[in-house]
C-alpha cells in the first residue's frame, strides 16, 4: 500500500521524523490480522519516539489480539500516563482485565470509560461491555458492593436490559439483603 511504498522509500533511519509511517502501517496490519508484521512497524516505530501514546496504544492492541492480557493492561496504563485523554485506552484494559478474570478492575474501567466519555454512542457500547462484564462476574459467583456504580453506570448507558444484568441485581439484592427472588 502506500504507506508501504513511503517507508520504501523514507526508511526511518534517514526520515526519523517519518515514524509514522510505521505505525500507519502497524494498524493496518492489525486490521488485516498480521500481528507480528504489525508488532515489528510499531516496535520501529517507538524506536524513533518511545513515549508515543499512540504507538503504546497499538502495541498493547496487538498484545490483547494474541493474548498477553497483562501485558496489553500495562501498554494502556503507560499510554493513560501519558495522555490521560486517551479515554479508549480505559476501555480496551477493561476488555483485558475480563480475559484475566479481574472483574472488580474491568468494571473500574469500563465505569471511567462511560464518566469521561461524552458520545452516547459509544457510552451504550460502553455500557452494553459493562452488563456483560457484570453479568460473567454475577455468573460466577459473588461481587463487592462496589459493584454498585458500575452496575448503574451500565444502567444508564443502556445496559440493564440484558439477561446478565437482571441476573446481577438479584444476585445484588441476595447480598444486600438477604433475599433471594
Amino acid at each position: 500500500g502506500f504507506a508501504s511504498q513511503l517507508i520504501s522509500k523514507y526508511p526511518v533511519s534517514e526520515k526519523p521524523d517519518y515514524y509514522y509511517l510505521y505505525l500507519s502501517r502497524g494498524g493496518i496490519y492489525i486490521k488485516q490480522g498480521r500481528y507480528a508484521e504489525a508488532l515489528k512497524d510499531i516496535e520501529t516505530a517507538l524506536g524513533v519516539n518511545p513515549n508515543d501514546p499512540i504507538s503504546i496504544e497499538l502495541r498493547g492492541s496487538v498484545y490483547f489480539r494474541t493474548g498477553r492480557y497483562s501485558d496489553s493492561i500495562a501498554e494502556d496504563t503507560r499510554a493513560l500516563s501519558l495522555a490521560p485523554q486517551k479515554i479508549e485506552c480505559y476501555n480496551s484494559r477493561g476488555e483485558a482485565y475480563c480475559k484475566l478474570g479481574k472483574y472488580e478492575e474491568a468494571l473500574a474501567d469500563f465505569t471511567e470509560f462511560i464518566k469521561r466519555n461524552d458520545t452516547y454512542v459509544i457510552s451504550v457500547t460502553a455500557g452494553a461491555k459493562v452488563g456483560a462484564t457484570i453479568a460473567e462476574c454475577g455468573s460466577t459467583g459473588t461481587f463487592g458492593i462496589g459493584a454498585v456504580p458500575a452496575i448503574m453506570g451500565g444502567a444508564v448507558a443502556g445496559a440493564a436490559t440484558t439477561a446478565g444484568c437482571e441476573l446481577l441485581f438479584d444476585k445484588l439484592e441476595e447480598q444486600i439483603w438477604g433475599e433471594a427472588k
